[in-house]
């Protein structure tokens, strides 16, 4: 086991339709690498088992457990669910796989601050979370079923009905800039990332 490596699963989300994109996200390349690698690179740093949630066969020359969506078209949420249900450790890491610039230090962040909570994540102020950049408890799995089943598909509202913490961005250190949590969605996108990477 690597060092720094810990009983933890790391989630990475790659299950979009990339309607804009025009083919899957995250085997889209970035600097000369598909995207996926960025966030798999950090999952690696810090968990000793990663789950790539997709409905499509496209990740298996990964060598990862890539997970179906359970209930297909129920976005981020739907695609968390599924892996927790598949996860071996109470405590996984939620990462998307176009959000390259996410570090291993924030994830950090979050598990120190998570305690007794069963989800953590990055918070902006108001009602802007960053729900895919997140630490999440596999024992909230049946509860998140439970609410999804109810057709309620948005995380900051399911956020309110369990044990949530929220990390304020301002208090990370070193301080973040907005780019941290910079996601791709269109070839613009994938062209500024390109210049920050």
């Amino acid at each position: 086991m690597e060092s720094g490596v810990q009983k933890m699963t790391g989630i990475i989300l790659a299950g979009g339709q990339s309607r804009r994109m025009g083919r899957d996200k995250g085997l889209i390349p970035l600097n000369g690498q598909p995207m996926i690698y960025y966030p798999l690179k950090q999952m690696k740093e810090l968990c000793n088992e990663i789950l790539i949630s997709s409905n499509s066969k496209s990740y298996d020359f990964l060598g990862f457990k890539v997970i179906p969506d359970l209930y297909p078209g129920t976005g981020p949420m739907g695609g968390i669910l599924s892996c927790l249900v598949q996860s071996s450790n109470e405590i996984n890491l939620v990462i998307g796989c176009d959000m390259p610039l996410v570090t291993a230090e924030i994830f950090r962040h979050l598990i120190r601050l998570m305690g007794t909570a069963q989800i953590c994540v990055p918070w902006h102020g108001d009602d802007h979370y960053e729900p895919i950049s997140g630490v999440y408890s596999k024992s909230l799995a049946d509860e998140m079923k439970s609410f999804m089943e109810k057709k309620s598909f948005k995380l900051p509202d399911f956020f309110k009905i369990t044990l949530f913490r929220a990390l304020p961005v301002k208090e990370i250190y070193p301080p973040l800039h907005d780019n941290y949590f910079f996601n791709i969605n269109s070839p613009s996108d994938l062209k500024k990332a390109g210049q920050i990477v």
